[in-house]
């Protein structure tokens, strides 16, 4: 740790680490069977092989005893459970079962172990192969092993400096306070960003991050921790609202077990607060400047950073010595607004513009130089890496390189029942800039005229991006056609109405958007034909939109589902149909495809 963050950083150094590529060369120490369909991709260092224990990982004494306390007391409590369910299985859980063949030693899976040693390097880390939880209630062991990460860190450095304050005073060496200053902090106190797209999500991880860095021997032990339950934890029933609204919904009965699981609880996506960690006790809702991590929503720091440009003054200063920021559920954040993402991205390792107490003569080199951000950890955890999430990976320009996680992605097809015919329409498309007019001139030209030349009732459009979907809107406007509008941002009143409308076959034509599907995953009925404008991000929506086909009259020709891509959906287009069959259909002569 103190290697790495005490190096003095020159520009050359962190260019040529942004422009190295990824390879496996630097991998050949990860154990291959714990992701058996993904494959790791590394620049600079090679990564060494993952210790059993955490003491050979470096990790303090006091940290693996409590890690070891918290691990049995899930061990008992999973035994209280019926072995082998589904709740304890997900998210890298543990239900007795050895996920990737087994860890041993500290760790509760092989998953967790790599996990963790991937973290230790300081490297970069895309890891987009983060199933959504089928129960709130069960351990997130590879969430536990980036709050390990986390803590360790902080632990190590705090260690640091109270070693180097005692050496200038002579309590270790029995030199004068005249001894050169060790460089070993930031500008301020907090090291460490955790950004969380929900409220429920920040409750589950701030609890898990105390019980892991605290045991509660005293009752001030963990302080703040009823005000974190009553703030964070679950509304009460008339505070309720939809889910996916900014109010305090959770998922309703009869969802899809990853729904509800991810939106149990308060899903108000605005907060920030911090903590601050001590031998003796966890004190949250922390000040900032006397924090050691911060845990906020992306809208949260947002609206602080908007706040602190009208009033000045470094009111954002805390963000200026952050070394590990790590994001969770970053898939969740595409279906918020992704610019408050990198709006917070942006504000990190920013020069201070008051001092705060600062010891300047103990700041780090690359903290005095500007370049903090060149040896700041970035941690991004997702279900699946999206362009936004592959263009903020790139972004990072950290001088110990990268890791990132490469799944191989067999496609949900299999999901999908039969008798629907899919017929997959690939379109040209000039430029990344210009793909979304060149689609919506394909679309304008061969898809709605057919559709309304069909004439048929059930027609429902789906459209990813909310901007396309406006343009859609306006386009059936402008041709005098009625229909149910399904967006995110409809009143749940006037959109159940809407839906009926449409059941009956009093409205031919709905429109919907991901956004909308995501956070209400609402079961349409009266569809009979499906034209999805883009490739969802989500590639489990395509297999239950298409499903929703399978209420449509057997005794019909079989439902037809429309999908336009374009080669810059490679990605999308992989997670749905399987990585070799895209590539075939990027590839052929032949622009339609029909799968039955």
């Amino acid at each position: 740790m103190e290697e790495h963050f005490g190096r003095d950083v020159t520009e050359e150094a962190a260019d040529a680490a942004a422009s190295s590529p990824l390879t496996e060369h630097g991998a050949a120490a990860v154990r291959r069977d714990v992701w058996p369909h993904a494959t790791w991709l590394t620049s600079g260092p090679a990564l060494p092989s993952a210790p059993q224990t955490l003491a050979g990982c470096g990790v303090q004494e006091r940290l693996i005893t409590r890690w070891r306390e918290v691990q049995a007391e899930d061990a008992a409590a999973a035994a209280k459970l019926k072995r082998g369910t589904a709740a304890w299985d997900s998210s890298g859980g543990h239900a007795g079962a050895d996920l990737g063949g087994g860890a041993g030693g500290d760790f509760v899976s092989a998953e967790q172990q790599e996990l963790f040693n991937v973290c230790r390097s300081y490297k970069d880390l895309l890891f987009p192969c983060r199933p959504y939880p089928l129960s709130a209630e069960a351990p997130d062991a590879l969430l536990d092993a980036v709050l390990l990460h986390c803590l360790a860190h902080v632990g190590a450095a705090a260690a640091a400096i109270k070693r180097n304050s005692e050496r200038l005073k002579g309590g270790e060496t029995g030199v004068t306070g005249a001894a050169e200053a060790p460089r070993d902090q930031g500008f301020t106190r907090p090291k460490v960003l955790l950004l969380l797209p929900l409220r429920s999500l920040a409750l589950r991880a701030t609890t898990r991050l105390a019980a892991l860095a605290q045991r509660e021997t005293r009752a001030d032990s963990i302080q703040g921790k009823q005000r974190l339950v009553e703030e964070f934890g679950a509304p009460s029933d008339e505070e309720s609202g939809a889910p996916g609204a900014r109010g305090r919904g959770g998922s309703a009965p009869g969802k899809p077990a990853e729904h509800a699981a991810l939106f149990a609880g308060n899903s108000d996506d605005h907060f920030r607060f911090g903590v601050k960690i001590t031998r003796g006790a966890v004190r949250l809702f922390a000040d900032f400047y006397q924090a050691d991590v911060i845990m906020a929503s992306p809208l949260g720091l947002s609206t602080a950073l908007s706040a602190a440009a009208k009033e000045g003054g470094g009111a954002t200063d805390f963000l200026s010595s952050i070394e590990i920021a790590a994001v969770d559920r970053a898939d969740v954040m595409l279906m918020q607004n992704w610019a408050h993402v990198t709006a917070v991205f942006e504000a990190l390792n920013r020069l201070p513009e008051a001092q705060h107490g600062a010891d300047i003569m103990r700041v780090r080199p690359a903290a005095l130089a500007g370049r903090a951000r060149h040896v700041r950890q970035t941690i991004l955890l997702a279900s699946f890496a999206s362009a936004e999430l592959n263009a903020l990976a790139r972004g990072c320009a950290n001088v110990a390189g990268r890791a990132r996680l490469q799944p191989t992605y067999e496609g949900v097809l299999g999901s999908v029942l039969p008798r629907v015919r899919q017929l997959f329409e690939r379109f040209r498309a000039p430029s990344a800039a210009g793909e979304a007019d060149a689609r919506f001139a394909h679309f304008c030209r061969i898809v709605w005229p057919r559709m309304r030349e069909a004439g048929t009732s059930g027609q429902l459009l789906f459209v990813p991006s909310y901007f396309d979907y406006v343009r859609m809107r306006a386009l059936a406007k402008a041709e005098g056609a009625e229909f149910a509008a399904l967006s995110e941002y409809a009143k749940p009143q006037e959109a159940a109405r809407a839906r009926s409308r449409f059941a009956d076959g009093r409205l031919r034509l709905a429109m919907t958007t991901e956004r909308a599907h995501f956070f209400l995953r609402i079961r349409m009925r009266g569809v009979r034909e499906l034209v999805v404008y883009q490739v969802p991000e989500h590639a489990h929506f395509y297999a239950e939109l298409v499903n929703l086909l399978d209420s449509a009259d057997a005794s019909a020709v079989a439902p037809t589902v429309t999908v336009l891509f374009s080669r810059f959906d490679a990605a999308r287009l992989e997670r749905v149909v399987g990585r070799a069959r895209a590539e075939r259909m990027l590839s052929s002569a032949a622009a339609t495809f029909v799968l039955c």
